[in-house]
C-alpha cells in the first residue's frame, strides 16, 4: 500500500518530543490511466482508484508501479471521534477524507495525515497546522486538483 520510504519529525510540536520515525510517507499504487491532466492510481490491498492532477509528466504504462507524494488542500478540519478512516469516494477524486494526523509541518502549515494512504494536507486559514496533534482524528473536505508527485 505504501512505500518503505520514511521520514522522521524534528520533534513533536505539541510536546517537543525528540524526533520518532512517522513511517511511510510516500503512496505507491498503479497506473490505471495518464494523461497530462488526469492520474488514476489504483491502490493495492483496497478498491481505491483515485483520481489526481500529476505535477509533472509521469513517465508510466498502464499497469506500471509507481511510487510518489500525494497533496490536498482542506477545505475546513474537524476533529474526528468516532469512525475509521478513509477516502471518499472510491474511485474519482478525493472528496472528503477522515485519517489520523502522523506529522505537523508548522513551516509549511502542513499535516501528513494516513487516511488509507499517507498524503500531505495543506492547512488554510483561519485555521494552522500548530493547532492539531500528532494521533488525532481529522475529517476533511478536499479542494479540486488534489496531485501526485512521482518519487524515484
Amino acid at each position: 500500500m505504501t512505500s518503505a520510504t520514511t521520514e522522521t519529525s524534528e520533534s513533536t510540536p505539541a510536546t517537543g518530543a525528540p524526533a520518532q520515525p512517522v513511517g511511510p510517507t510516500l503512496t505507491t499504487g498503479y497506473v490505471q490511466q495518464s494523461e497530462p491532466d488526469l492520474l488514476v492510481l489504483s491502490i493495492p490491498k483496497s478498491d481505491y482508484r483515485l483520481h489526481l492532477v500529476p505535477t509533472c509528466s509521469i513517465d508510466a504504462a498502464t499497469g506500471d508501479r509507481i511510487t510518489g507524494r500525494v497533496d490536498a488542500v482542506a477545505r475546513r478540519i474537524d476533529l474526528c471521534y468516532t469512525g475509521g478512516t478513509f477516502i471518499d469516494p472510491i474511485y474519482g477524486r478525493p472528496r472528503n477524507i477522515q485519517g489520523r494526523i502522523r506529522d505537523i509541518q508548522p513551516g509549511d502549515n502542513t499535516l501528513l495525515v494516513q487516511a488509507g494512504i499517507p498524503m500531505y494536507v495543506s492547512v488554510r486559514a483561519p485555521q494552522r497546522a500548530e493547532q492539531f496533534q500528532v494521533g488525532q482524528v481529522i475529517h476533511f473536505a478536499v479542494d479540486r486538483g488534489a496531485t501526485f508527485t512521482p518519487q524515484s
